[in-house]
């Protein structure tokens, strides 16, 4: 749900300025659709979407330009030494700029040119194969991009089935800014020529409907409605959630405000990188903002997936507290019914010990539900007076606390220390270190960010209270952190 809908919409939008802004390409994309479906408002097969690889080709390159994922953070549970030679340390928090790895001019030459046959089989056979990531790569590669594909082709077939685009907004006139995904700091606009009739397919009728709502605008932003489309698209997906949502109601649209906090937040804790830290992080302005944007992802996940499965504490609580729960009873139900019979009576001591299935689901609720040592403890804990064990608690706590911000420190420290060959901004203290550089509005850390890349390029550092990140550009070096297994564990972040 989370990054289902939001990076698809996001792509669907840059591809659309795109399109726009270069009519030769989108002719060309129409002319293939005919080809294709021989009735360009045809309904498309899986097949026919196949076989669009000019479409498919400038989609790419759409990605290319603008990867809805620009950026991705991992924390290192070991050592690693980079394709460049530089040795990174464990606990290093390692940023893979996607969006600067695409616009390499010594990967992509005029790399800010939109050229889709930069995609054909002959101008990729030399390209570096970790060169271009819009959907990550290795073992942790999206595992919806080839859905993303083919929804993207559905769309953009539709649209243009009905539609002529022209540019209002360029690449040279969007702001872009830093956030969880690739934004603009201003909705795309594009103009709308409309010659419709009936329209493909059901999605393409939920992007057209909202084409027909404000075609009386001459310049339309895109970005609010295929956001909101591309959730719904996602949510009453009958294969996959089976719930329909319409987000006409406050609990609905609520979802969408959550995912931009939670875009906000990260912002802000990647720049106050010391807030990766969770007791840090209690302190933090944002703190209680992320709470509850979290407890909204959270509850929105719940409902549209009905219920699903939670782990193990939610298949307990089921067990234990909803007595309505079918599949255990019926079978303990027919297990007394073959003991005792069908008459009501009370089961003797060997009636009890025939019932082996009830005495399994027992031996299973004990399992989950107490644990004896548990409660042997308690039990002495009321034996003691409750001022002293606090009191002993209290200093056990603050000694533990002492020891883990020591062994912290010296950790940090030491990569610190290991840190210093690798270029950065200069640095401005041990507080803020370096991180001074990205102080500002989503844009202006979008546009250092892009600076960084020319001059400390492949590798280069920022840090702040002895916490090191490095951000990784060059292909060589992307591959060695998206192909690495074991070494690579959660930012903590969520």
């Amino acid at each position: 749900m989370f990054e289902g809908h939001d990076t698809t919409a996001v792509a669907l939008d840059f591809a659309l300025m795109m399109i726009a802004c270069h009519k030769q390409v989108q002719d060309q994309i129409y002319e293939e659709i005919k080809s294709v479906l021989g009735d360009a408002r045809a309904k498309p097969t899986y097949n026919d979407l196949q076989e669009m690889k000019y479409l498919e080709r400038a989609l790419k390159e759409v990605l290319r330009l603008y990867p809805s994922v620009h950026f991705i953070s991992r924390n290192l549970g070991d050592d690693v030494v980079t394709a460049s030679g530089y040795e990174l340390p464990k606990n290093t928090l390692v940023h893979l700029h996607i969006y600067d790895l695409h616009h390499n001019p010594d990967i992509y030459p005029d790399p800010e040119r939109f050229d889709p046959d930069r995609f054909l089989p002959e101008n990729c056979q030399n390209r570096h194969p970790f060169a271009y990531l819009p959907f990550s790569a290795g073992s942790r590669n999206c595992i919806g991009q080839r859905f993303a594909m083919l929804e993207l082709k559905a769309a953009i077939c539709g649209i243009l089935a009905h539609f002529v685009l022209e540019p209002v907004d360029t690449p040279s006139t969007i702001v872009l800014v830093v956030d969880l995904i690739l934004r603009t700091k201003d909705p795309i606009r594009v103009n709308i020529l409309q010659q419709f009739d009936n329209i493909f397919n059901e999605e393409t009728d939920r992007h057209v409907d909202i084409f027909k709502e404000i075609d009386d605008q001459s310049c339309v932003p895109i970005n609010p409605p295929i956001t909101q489309l591309k959730l719904k698209t996602i949510a009453v997906e009958e294969s996959a959630m089976g719930t329909n949502l319409q987000f006409n109601t406050e609990e609905e649209m609520s979802y969408k405000r959550a995912v931009f906090t939670i875009g906000d937040v990260l912002l802000y804790r990647l720049i106050h990188t010391w807030l990766i830290y969770k007791l840090v992080n209690f302190f933090s302005p944002k703190f209680f903002e992320e709470k509850k944007a979290l407890k909204v992802l959270n509850n929105f996940t719940k409902r549209t997936a009905n219920g699903g499965s939670q782990g193990v504490h939610e298949e307990v609580d089921t067990f234990m507290f909803e007595g309505h729960d079918t599949i255990f009873q019926e079978q303990i139900v027919e297990e007394m019914g073959l003991v005792l019979g069908n008459a009501p009576q009370k089961p003797t001591y060997k009636d009890l010990q025939e019932m082996k299935y009830l005495k399994r689901v027992v031996k299973e609720v004990l399992r989950l539900k107490y644990d004896f040592k548990h409660k042997e403890v308690k039990q002495y804990w009321f034996s003691l007076p409750k001022m002293f064990l606090l009191t002993v608690l209290v200093y056990v706590a603050a000694l533990a606390a002492i020891f883990f911000v020591l062994k912290w420190l010296k950790i940090q420290i030491s990569n610190y220390a290991e840190m210093s060959k690798v270029a950065g901004p200069p640095q401005e203290g041990v507080i803020i270190g370096n991180m001074w550089y990205l102080q500002g509005t989503p844009e202006l850390i979008f546009q250092r960010l892009r600076e960084a890349r020319k001059n400390f390029y492949p590798i280069y550092k920022l840090n702040a209270m002895f916490q090191c990140g490095a951000n990784i550009l060059s292909p060589e070096d992307c591959e060695v952190f998206v192909t690495i297994k074991k070494k690579l564990v959660s930012t903590g972040l969520f």
